[in-house]
């Protein structure tokens, strides 16, 4: 079965978290082809998800905390669809606006009172 591009985006921000990964390493752990992992590199970059660290001759990438951010939002999008607990917790809930019907009920209460 096929990766979509937002599994594959994925795994590369996972991939990188926590130690940067050359290229070639990147290529091997998440299967890729140059050919596909370049283009969503570029990507990620140019979104500030991930950045290049060049040590010596090598080149590595890792996840930016705004790539972290993203992956978790991410992680948790997919939970909720699929009717899981957040593995995240979610930070500001926003409340949902007032419906016309509940406004209309407030003000009555306040009229009567």
């Amino acid at each position: 079965m096929r990766r979509t591009r937002h599994e594959i985006q994925a795994g590369i921000l996972k991939s990188c978290v926590y130690n940067g990964l050359s290229i070639s390493q990147l290529l091997a752990f998440q299967n890729l082809s140059y050919k596909i992992l370049k283009p969503t590199l570029d990507h990620l970059s140019s979104s500030n998800l991930v950045e290049y660290e060049i040590d010596k001759r090598r080149k590595f990438v890792r996840t930016t905390a705004q790539g972290l951010q993203a992956l978790r939002a991410y992680e948790t999008a997919l939970a909720l669809m699929d009717g899981r607990p957040s593995p995240h917790p979610v930070q500001g809930l926003v409340k949902p606006a007032p419906t016309a019907l509940s406004k209309f009920k407030e003000n009555n209460h306040r009229a009567l009172t």
